[in-house]
């Protein structure tokens, strides 16, 4: 990830991206993960400075090089549906609590 000369600072979050392989509308609870090709890691930048000019976080998050994504792709039956909530503690921090599928 590049920090844009727009900005003095770049900051950034690990997130779980969903990819997906079909379309679809009013999909079933039961059936969306039947349209997902895979999960991967994204790590999302925001130019804080752009996301305090509007209500919208879109224009904090449209500068070229502030998203990483990959390096590979994770299909839906490699992780199942589980319903287990899981949280992880990086430096003494702990994450949002979060679902490794949904029901």
């Amino acid at each position: 990830m590049l920090r844009p000369h727009e900005s003095n600072s770049l900051d950034y979050e690990g997130e779980i991206a969903l990819i997906i392989g079909q379309p679809g509308r009013r999909i079933g609870k039961d059936d969306w993960l039947d349209h997902i090709a895979g999960f991967s890691c994204y790590n999302d930048g925001s130019v804080r400075e752009y996301q305090r000019h509007t209500s919208q976080f879109t224009p904090a998050k449209n500068f070229a090089a502030t998203g990483g994504f990959g390096p590979w792709m994770v299909s839906p039956s490699r992780i199942g549906r589980s319903t287990r909530r899981r949280s992880r503690s990086v430096r003494g921090f702990r994450s949002s609590p979060w679902s490794a599928g949904c029901r």
